[in-house]
This record gives C-alpha cells, sequence and structure tokens, in this order.
C-alpha cells in the first residue's frame, strides 16, 4: 500500500512539473532589444542629421591628433578604437541594408583637435563641451579640455554602427555641439552594506561613462563594516570589514582614481560622520562612540584628533577637493 502511495505521489509530483512547464513555454518573450542606429545618448544639445552616411573599414581607420596631446588621450584612443567595432556574437540580420544612393564616402580618420594641455584630474568646473562635425571624408573632433574630448568620444563611438544585414559598419554625416546641463552627475555606490570588489567597481566606471556620468559617490564607510585600510588605524578594518577579503588597499583605491579619471569621473569618497559609526566602534579606539546609538562622543578631546588623523590620511589620497562627511542623524538626547 505504502509503495502505491509513493508511485501516486510521483505521478502527482510529474503532473505539477509538467503543467509548469507547460505554463512557462506559454509566456509571451519580452521584445528583443534591437540596437540603435547611431542615436546619442544622452541626447546632445544641438545635433543636425543628414541622409548621408559613410562606412568604414575598422583596418584602415584611425584617430589623427591635430591640437595638444598626452597620455590620458592615448589611452581613451586605444579604448575607443577596441570598442568600435565589436560585433556581437549574436545578431538578429535583416535582408534590408542602406541604399547606395545615400552613402557618399569612407569615414578614414577623426581628427582629434584639443586646444589645451591635459589636466590631471576631472573637477567640478570641469569643462566637457565639445563638437563633432562628420563630413564626405573624415571627421572632425574638437574641445578644449581632455573632459570634452572624451564626452566627444564616446558619442562618436555611438554614432558608429553595424548595418542591419551586418555587412559594414557606418556613420551618419552630422553635426553636434555638447555639453552637459548638470556640472555634478553622480552615481552613488554602497560598499558598507555590502562590499563590491575592484572588479566590480571598474565596471561600474565603465557604464557611468557610457552615459557621460561624471561622479562617482563611493559610499565606502556605513555602520555595518569599514572596509578603507587605513594606515594610521589598521585596527579599523582589522576588525571593522566584513573579513579579511573585503577590504580596499590604498592602491586599490588609487586604481579605482586612475580608472575613473581616464573616464572623466570624479571618485568623492564618503565616511559617514557623527552618526552611522558602529563599524568605527570596532577599532578599538578607547572612547570613541556613546554606549548606543553608534554616535561619536564630542565630549572626549581626543576623539578630534584621532578624526583629524584619520581624513588628513584620506584627503591626501583621493584626488577630489571635496570629502563627504555623511552628516547622519545623531540622538541629542545623550546628552
Amino acid at each position: 500500500m505504502h509503495h502505491n502511495n509513493l508511485i501516486a505521489n510521483s505521478f502527482v509530483i510529474c503532473f505539477i512539473l509538467l503543467f509548469s512547464v507547460s505554463q512557462s513555454f506559454n509566456q509571451e518573450v519580452g521584445p528583443i532589444v534591437k540596437m540603435t542606429n547611431g542615436q546619442v545618448w544622452p541626447k546632445p544639445v544641438l545635433q543636425h542629421i543628414y541622409d548621408e552616411y559613410l562606412t568604414f573599414e575598422p583596418e584602415n581607420f584611425h584617430f589623427n591628433i591635430t591640437g595638444y596631446s598626452c597620455d590620458d588621450l592615448q589611452d581613451a584612443f586605444k579604448r575607443y578604437n577596441s570598442m568600435l567595432f565589436l560585433k556581437a556574437t549574436k545578431t538578429f540580420k535583416q535582408n534590408t541594408s542602406l541604399s547606395t544612393d545615400f552613402i557618399v564616402g569612407k569615414m578614414g580618420v577623426l581628427n582629434v583637435q584639443m586646444t589645451n594641455p591635459c589636466e590631471n584630474y576631472p573637477s567640478l568646473n570641469m569643462d566637457e563641451k565639445y563638437e563633432i562635425k562628420i563630413n564626405n571624408f573624415s571627421g572632425l573632433l574638437l574641445a578644449s579640455s581632455i573632459w570634452g574630448i572624451l564626452r566627444g568620444l564616446e558619442t562618436f563611438s555611438q554614432m558608429v554602427y553595424l548595418e542591419t544585414d551586418g555587412s559594414k559598419f557606418v556613420i551618419r554625416r552630422t553635426s553636434i555641439v555638447d555639453y552637459p546641463k548638470f556640472r555634478h552627475r553622480g552615481f552613488l555606490l554602497d560598499t558598507s552594506r555590502h562590499y563590491f570588489p575592484i572588479e566590480s567597481i571598474t565596471k561600474t566606471l565603465d557604464a557611468m561613462s557610457y552615459s557621460k556620468m561624471n561622479v562617482f559617490h563611493w559610499h565606502m564607510v556605513d555602520d555595518n563594516s569599514f572596509p578603507y585600510q587605513s594606515s594610521a588605524f589598521p585596527n579599523l578594518s582589522e576588525r571593522g570589514a566584513f573579513g579579511k577579503s573585503a577590504i580596499y588597499t590604498k592602491d586599490d583605491v588609487k586604481r579605482v582614481i586612475e580608472y575613473a579619471k581616464l573616464r572623466g569621473i570624479r571618485v568623492i569618497p564618503e565616511f559617514d560622520t557623527p552618526g552611522h559609526m558602529l563599524s568605527w566602534g570596532l577599532g578599538g579606539i578607547p572612547g570613541l562612540l556613546i554606549e548606543y546609538f553608534g554616535t561619536i562622543d564630542p565630549t572626549v578631546e581626543e576623539n578630534y584628533n584621532f578624526i583629524r588623523t584619520l581624513l588628513s590620511e584620506v584627503s591626501e589620497l583621493f584626488q577630489d577637493n571635496y570629502l563627504h562627511l555623511g552628516g547622519d542623524e545623531v540622538n541629542s538626547s545623550c546628552w
């Protein structure tokens, strides 16, 4: 009898699984997201588009410097040259393509004219304006700063696309004048509540650059963990991080700053104070926090020296003019 029940139960389970699978096949498939045909994101301030196209031969295309140059510019050329002609592993090809009547020539070169020397690091007042002109045989990217050149290269990379039949890369004859509406276009990543490895952070910076975002707000330290490895106070991360593998060394921070700089992105760290400091309290600093609520004790004079020493170290490491101190809430009934 028990054996028969097992068989019956097995049939019921199989039926339920079969029904579930059949239902999943009946679900509507979401729309296929087609690649864009040279549209620029974000939308430029001013753009004139013409119904004339130039084709690309990847092996015969190059960037040509007609103004100032620097290592950061050369790095950008290498990066975008590899990005321009990426081929999708899966493409939904169509049997239609541009009529030869609309193709007016071949694009062999983009002349890049930067009218001022490169700056060391991006800043709040950096000039990100650029102009692009694509004519019948070549193109011009003009900007006064490396930051404008980087934004223009991103736009140019978006303008190049693979024809629908997969036969050739093309770009539309276009003229663009573009500059940002907002000087601060930021993305915040909380690495205190959830540790992200450096590789994830660099991928985030890549994604930011594709949308021309320019501030990486690194919410590094909060109640939950203290992943920053301080030279002056190593116990803060030794005891306050999630684990030994969930720590950001100074070399890690430098790598992020350099990676961001090459994409025209500022890195602003946030060290939460005077509240949300529970993880700081694990570092063995005597009298640092009040008994409850994870708030620094302002009645202990030595705490001011501690904060001054730590933030001086952080300010020397990070290159931006700004450091975010959180301004987190405190319970004033403690005093």
